[in-house]
Formats: structure tokens, C-alpha cells, sequence
């Protein structure tokens, strides 16, 4: 048996790579002749079809750049389609209000795949690596620079978690730290609180129905949320938004905990439009609060939360014994309205609080350093107001605050045009039911 002529044998690989090197001249050739920068730095790559992930062959050549590239690439999706990916220079883009980040910097990194050749995937890679507008070697650059995507990620992973910014922050530091990074100015990989706060207005942006914030409310709410809408009125020029909520839990809590006390409250700076957000919530058996109602409303006005209270009301198997407030005089009147057989009960932390903040003031004569035993005084007695058992014993306090404070007599009026009318809100001897000791809306405040 003859074997064949020595130089007619190439093994396999070496068959293989000659291919390769085939491929590779014929390309660069190709895309030499072609239009382009001559500056940037042409080089062809050729792998096995179906083999590795492409964008992990394209951040790993990023990375090897010294990581002066963004990880985001910025071609259209029809250019993507054809097989075209481009990441810019970290401080591409004209400077735009307060941001320092972008200085118009051309340099660029791009990817081209060929798909042509049969059983081989050609890369096309070219590098701009003349940065203009700023100096790469700077040490302060890297504040601007932007973040590393697993960074990223893993800031989106605590914020899904409903992690807290702080901690958020202190975590990515021990990332970065347990990855050999020390340079506290490299924002690569040293998140600061605002990069956490724009990744997760990121996060919520990319949750959005439509574009368009309206569409999206009404995708939300005639979707995923439907089951729990109460009431919906779309926000128009000719009428205000009302979104009433209740999930199946908070209706079972209402039924079961809400026939004594239900708490309300507004709650503001909760959305991007700052409308107001209602709050309805019960103790229940473990004495800690629990939601039983939301309502988003475009204003705090009367009409506005009796037409949300309307549409709750409906849900309540009988009248609240009493709702507790805050002196807000359109939620008394809107609560009074529509529930007229409850009783308003008024917060005593926010009582005081409106007492302590009127002493201070010039018109109250007893504010400034020399009238503070007078104040204390004051407030003593409010003390006592606040524990009349009876109507009988508060009318009787009352006569005894005014001839103590006489010499006063702007103290004597505020006390009787705030307080003294509505005592049956804010003294004991308006709450003898069962409202589980609860003198404060402190509960709804968490």
C-alpha cells in the first residue's frame, strides 16, 4: 500500500486555519476597497458558525479597549438586522443641560457580520480609537465614565427587591472592591446615588404600557389591574382624574377590621405629576395598620374626593363608626357628606402640632424666648382638654383656659375659633367607643 505524496497531506487544523487565513485576506481586501475611515483600525475575526454568543465576543473585545467604549449599542434595529452594530466612545453626544458627560467625541468601535461563507461567521471590526475633547489618561475622566453592564444589573436586581438606595450604594461599593477596583472616581464601576436613581427611573420607564402616559394608564387599568379597579375617570379638560383601588385582601380587611375606625390621609410627591394619593387603612387584629383602599386624584378639592368616596362607600357593608383625619377641612366636609352617620375623629399628633406651630408665630403674643413657660402652660391645658370625659367637664376646662389666659386675649380667640367647637373631634369625650386607643394617624403616616 502507497501512502500519499508528503506534500499533498495537511491535517485537519492546519487545513482548517489556512481557511481561515483564506477568508480573512479575502475580506480585509473587500473592505479596504470599500469607503471608510482610514484612520480606523480595520481587523477581521472568523469562528465557527453557531459557535459562542456574538455579544459576548463583542463586549469582550470592548473590554479589552480599556474601557473607554459604551456596552449600549446605538444602531437602528434595521441596521441590526443587516448584521451592523456600533458602540460610541463613553463621551460621545453634545453637551446637554447639566450633563458633563458628553463632549462630542467621535471615537467609535464597530462590529459587521458576514454570514457568506459557508460554515464560517465573519466579524468585520473596525476601531476609532482617536478620541477628541477629552484626554482618556485623565484620572478624573472616569467619573464619566458609564457603568459596567453587570453592575447595572445587579442594581436592578436590589431595586426589584425594593431595596433602599443607601444600602443599594454599599453594596456596589463591596462589588466593586471585590473585584480588585479601588478608584472611588471611576464611576465604571463606583455607582453614585444619582446613577442609582436613573437606573430605576430606567426600570419603571421600560415597565410603561404606551409612551404616552394616558394610554398607559388606561393599558394598566384595563389589563393587569382590572380585577382591582373600583372606579376609573380618565383625566380630561373637562374633568379631574379618579383611580379607585382595592384589591380582593384589602376589601376582606375592610369588611373584617373597618366597621369601628378607618383612617384616612393624602399622601403627596408619591408620582411624577404629584397628584394626590388617598389613603384608606384599618388596624387589625395585631393592632398594625393595613391598607383597605387607594385613590389617585388629580386635586384635593371637596367635589373631587366625594366622588371618590362615593364610589368606596359602596364597598363598605356598613358605615365606619368614625374616620380619623388631619384638620383637612375638604376631607371633614367630603367625609361628612358622604358618610353622615360616622363620626369625624381628629389626629391628635397633627393637633398639637398646628398648637405648637401657631405659638411660635408673632401674632400668637406668646412666641420668643421669654414666653416659653407660657407656651408650656398652654399646652398643659390643652392636655387637659384632651382628657374630658365628658362634655360637661370639657365646656367646664374650657372657661378655666380662657380666665387663665385672659392677659392673652390672641390665644383666648384661636382657642375659640379652632378648637373649642369642634372638641367632640379631638377630646376623649368624643371617642367613648371602641377605637382600639387609637388617638393618632400616626399609622398611616408609616
Amino acid at each position: 500500500m502507497s501512502s500519499l505524496p508528503a506534500e499533498k497531506f495537511k491535517p485537519p487544523e492546519e487545513e482548517k486555519t489556512g481557511m481561515e487565513d483564506i477568508i480573512k485576506n479575502a475580506v480585509r481586501d473587500e473592505e479596504k476597497r470599500k469607503c471608510g475611515s482610514k484612520k480606523a483600525k480595520l481587523d477581521v475575526f472568523v469562528i465557527p458558525r453557531q459557535q459562542g454568543d456574538l455579544n459576548s465576543f463583542f463586549m469582550s473585545k470592548l473590554q479589552s479597549l480599556d474601557g473607554q467604549f459604551s456596552t449600549f449599542n446605538c444602531t437602528s434595529k434595521k441596521d441590526q438586522e443587516k448584521g451592523y452594530f456600533k458602540y460610541n466612545c463613553l463621551r460621545f453626544g453634545n453637551p446637554r443641560g447639566k450633563s458633563y458627560r458628553s463632549v462630542g467625541c467621535k471615537a467609535y468601535v464597530s462590529f459587521k457580520i458576514n454570514n457568506d461563507w459557508q460554515d464560517h461567521t465573519v466579524i468585520v471590526q473596525r476601531v476609532f480609537d482617536l478620541h477628541n475633547n477629552h484626554v482618556t489618561t485623565d484620572p478624573s475622566d472616569g467619573h464619566l465614565h458609564c457603568m459596567d453592564m453587570h453592575l447595572k444589573r445587579k442594581i436592578e436586581e436590589l431595586l426589584a427587591l425594593g431595596t433602599k438606595p443607601n444600602i443599594i450604594l454599599s453594596e456596589c461599593h463591596k462589588w466593586a472592591r471585590d473585584r480588585g477596583h479601588s478608584d472611588i472616581n471611576d464611576r465604571t464601576y463606583f455607582a453614585t446615588p444619582r446613577d442609582i436613581n436613573n437606573i430605576r427611573t430606567t426600570v419603571m420607564r421600560r415597565k410603561r404600557f404606551h409612551s404616552n402616559d394616558s394610554q398607559s394608564v388606561e393599558g394598566l387599568l384595563g389589563g393587569p389591574l382590572q380585577e382591582h379597579v373600583v372606579f376609573y375617570q380618565p383625566y380630561t379638560s373637562c374633568q379631574e382624574l379618579i383611580i379607585v383601588l382595592q384589591t380582593q385582601m384589602m376589601k376582606s380587611n375592610l369588611l373584617q377590621y373597618g366597621k369601628n375606625l378607618v383612617f384616612v390621609d393624602t399622601t403627596h410627591c408619591v408620582n411624577q405629576y404629584e397628584f394626590p394619593l388617598l389613603a384608606l387603612l384599618v388596624r387589625d387584629g395585631n393592632g398594625r395598620g393595613v391598607p383597605v383602599a387607594y385613590a389617585i386624584l388629580s386635586n384635593e378639592r371637596q367635589t373631587t374626593l366625594e366622588k371618590a368616596l362615593e364610589q368606596l362607600r359602596k364597598q363598605f357593608l356598613c358605615p365606619p363608626r368614625a374616620f380619623m383625619v388631619d384638620k383637612d377641612y375638604a376631607e371633614i366636609n367630603a367625609l361628612s357628606s358622604i358618610f353622615p352617620e360616622s363620626a369625624i375623629l381628629l389626629c391628635w399628633y397633627h393637633v398639637m402640632q398646628a398648637v405648637q406651630r401657631w405659638l411660635t408665630k408673632t401674632e400668637s403674643g406668646v412666641h420668643g424666648p421669654s414666653n416659653v413657660k407660657t407656651r408650656d402652660d398652654i399646652i398643659s391645658f390643652f392636655y387637659k382638654l384632651k382628657a374630658c370625659k365628658t362634655e360637661a367637664e370639657y365646656e367646664a376646662t374650657a372657661k378655666k383656659f380662657n380666665k387663665t389666659f385672659k392677659r392673652h386675649p390672641a390665644v383666648c380667640q384661636y382657642f375659640q375659633r379652632h378648637w373649642h367647637d369642634i372638641g367632640h373631634m379631638w377630646s376623649d369625650y368624643g371617642r367613648r367607643f371602641e377605637h382600639f386607643n387609637s388617638d393618632t394617624n400616626n399609622v398611616i403616616e408609616r
